[in-house]
């Protein structure tokens, strides 16, 4: 009995990304941006994931134990801060009324 590996990142629905992208401002939407939101979110998890197995691998109890993350165990490691998105900033121009 393995493991069945499916790609749900890619049944990720346009509403939703389009939800995201109205919480952030944007007014239109490229069709070509969907796949490319995409491929952002799976190689964010990818890194997050990483630093998770990392950090189980690194407690007091072996891994083969440990299968549950919990808050407690990333606070007083600053992992919580390692979770965070990167210094990425991105400008915008705003249309200014004259």
């Amino acid at each position: 009995m393995g493991i069945k590996k499916t790609n749900n990142v890619s049944t990720t629905a346009k509403p939703a990304i389009r939800r995201l992208a109205r919480r952030g401002g944007v007014v239109r939407i490229q069709k070509a941006i969907y796949k490319t939101v995409r491929e952002v979110v799976v190689s964010r998890l990818q890194t997050i994931l990483e630093q998770v197995v990392m950090l189980l691998e690194s407690t007091d109890t072996p891994a083969k134990t440990r299968k549950t993350v919990t808050t407690s165990d990333l606070t007083p490691y600053r992992w919580v801060d390692r979770f965070r998105p990167k210094a990425d900033t991105w400008y915008t121009y705003d249309r200014v009324k004259s």
